[in-house]
């Protein structure tokens, strides 16, 4: 009876769309069955018994009926006073859903600073926010035991070019980091052996290696997160301590899963050869536990740790996929894990030398190029004599224009990176980078501040009570059709973790605003004309703004 029920219930609703579609196609020249691919059901009643999309019903009506259309159908009027009206009540949530559900993302170790892990933590963060904006609770990991590996070879690095006399040990690290991963690139077999004698001394339990591998960890640690930080500036870090004592468990469950084989060398290994997955070591010839190890008994303490969680996100290299399709494969097997999820992304092509510290002051320099030439020809003056306020603290004078600097060359170095399909390899264009017309990060903040500018010089304040017949101009339709795609943009986003779908939506909205806002004027116009107008830039301000935080960019109000 039950499905008679819904089959009913089911039928009724395909009746009334078929209805509705009808008495639409007999208005505009469009088809029957895409006019019901259209209608929807809304998920609260307070919404009605169906809705229809105005934006994507506008993409199919022909030019010609577009104006019956608004006339019959469409409210106009109501249509922008909805749209404005619900940015407004929403502000940084506009776009935003609800949800309960949790969700861990793994990021790797950021105790390797070079273009790779670049893009990692920019799609990481990127992840992270896009799932939080669809209500989930985000756990972001930092590493699931990569980290020994990655300070084991630091520590190599130590013994041969450490200076203990150094006073900035933090960046004396980075040196060391470089220069032992160059000798890596020109004696492979030889530094793995030195790194692979210290991980056995350190499974060993030597005291001395011990207390050496803590103390740079924790320096290098240090420097890790305030480059993070600079580059992420709501940047958590969350690392694993405690995956020690879980390898023996990883052992042992594999072993009575019948998995584990000696090989001719003496290392552990894993026959996958079932799942098409050939073999993985475990366990070193000289007893050392391996990455792929530490990886799996990171997974089992956080899956300990979070049991709320419902999937474990790997941000990884599409170079990694085997890897972490053996990863997967063996948590399968040995332990009832969350859905696993591998998000692949490509290289940057021409930043395979630089750390991620040199990325990130080559962006800044550049822009202060730019700026400090602006400057010459009287630019920035109100900046440097007003300052500019920063996490609730005015920042003056030379700060302030260097805080704007490097905010600017990250904001460009992030945009590029987003605006290309996360697994495309790419060459970054740093002479793109200053360019504040085209479709870059600094044309999006300059588009941001502009706005911003506008609303200090003028003296009332953005509401919601003014009168939106007032705004009957095209460009004033078209830019609110613009900002009322945005929720749609995100879901769309959020179903392909795919950033280059909003980056360009956002280069879109951000020409429309300049363009309109060079038509429609508010100064010097009617003051209930330049109240209504106010509210329609203010909307589209503020949708820019939460998508450009979405990427990863912290919007200036002043540039």
């Amino acid at each position: 009876m039950k499905i008679t029920k819904r089959s009913n219930q089911q039928n009724t609703k395909s009746k009334f769309k078929s209805a509705i579609a009808t008495l639409l196609s007999d208005t505009v020249s469009v088809e029957k069955q895409k006019l019901i691919d259209l209608i929807q059901i809304p998920k609260s009643t307070t919404h009605g018994q169906f809705t229809l999309p105005i934006p994507q019903l506008l993409k199919l009506v022909p030019h010609q009926d577009k104006d019956v259309l608004c006339k019959e159908i469409v409210h106009l009027e109501e249509y922008i006073r909805e749209t404005l009206l619900n940015v407004f009540e929403e502000k940084e949530r506009y776009g935003h859903t609800l949800n309960d559900r949790s969700v861990l993302i793994h990021l790797g170790s950021p105790a390797k600073h070079h273009e790779g892990h670049l893009k990692r933590m920019i799609l990481g963060g990127f992840i992270q926010r896009i799932y939080e904006a669809n209500g989930y609770k985000c756990y972001k990991l930092n590493d699931l035991g990569d980290e020994k590996n990655l300070y084991a070879l630091l520590a190599v690095g130590y013994k041969k070019y450490g200076n203990s006399e150094e006073k900035d040990i933090v960046r004396h690290l980075d040196d060391v980091s470089v220069k032992i991963n160059q000798d890596m690139k020109q004696d492979l077999k030889k530094v793995t052996q030195e790194v692979s004698d210290y991980l056995r001394k350190l499974d060993q339990g030597d005291p001395e290696t011990v207390q050496e591998w803590q103390k740079l960890r924790l320096l290098s640690r240090q420097s890790s997160e305030e480059t993070h930080r600079r580059l992420l500036k709501d940047q958590r870090f969350e690392y694993t301590n405690d995956t020690e004592d879980y390898i023996p468990m990883v052992y042992r469950r594999l072993e009575e899963k019948g998995l584990c084989n000696q090989s001719e060398d003496g290392s552990l290994v894993v026959n996958l050869s079932d799942y098409n997955l050939g073999r993985a070591v475990i366990r070193t010839s000289d007893e050392s536990s391996t990455c792929l190890t530490r990886e799996i008994a990171g997974v089992l303490v956080y899956c300990e740790k979070y049991k709320d969680v419902g999937k474990i996100i790997y941000v990884a290299s599409v170079e990694q996929e085997n890897h972490c399709k053996q990863l997967f494969k063996i948590l399968q097997i040995i332990s009832d894990c969350p859905e696993l999820v591998h998000i692949p992304f490509g290289r940057i092509l021409n930043m395979s030398t630089l750390s991620l510290k040199e990325i990130l002051d080559t962006a800044k320099e550049n822009m202060l190029r730019v700026i400090k030439e602006d400057m010459r020809h009287g630019k920035y003056a109100d900046i440097l004599k007003e300052g500019i306020v920063v996490d609730e603290q005015l920042v003056q004078g030379e700060k302030a224009v260097d805080y704007i600097a490097d905010t600017l060359g990250i904001s460009g170095i992030i945009t590029q990176d987003m605006a290309n399909k996360r697994v495309r390899n790419y060459h970054f264009a740093w002479d793109r980078m200053t360019d504040a017309r085209g479709d870059t990060g600094i044309f999006l903040q300059y588009t941001h501040t502009r706005i911003c500018g506008i609303e200090r010089k003028l003296n009332f304040p953005v509401s919601p009570h003014c009168q939106f017949s007032l705004l009957n101009e095209e460009e004033a339709f078209e830019l609110t059709r613009a900002i009322s795609l945005y929720p749609d943009i995100i879901q769309t986003t959020f179903q392909s973790l795919d950033s280059s779908t909003l980056v360009l939506y956002l280069f879109k909205l951000a020409h429309m605003i300049s363009q309109v806002n060079y038509n429609l004027r508010i100064k010097d116009v009617d003051p209930k004309l330049a109240e209504a107008r106010l509210l329609l830039f203010w909307a589209a301000k503020t949708t820019l703004a939460n998508g450009m935080k979405l990427i990863g960019l912290h919007p200036l109000e002043r540039m």
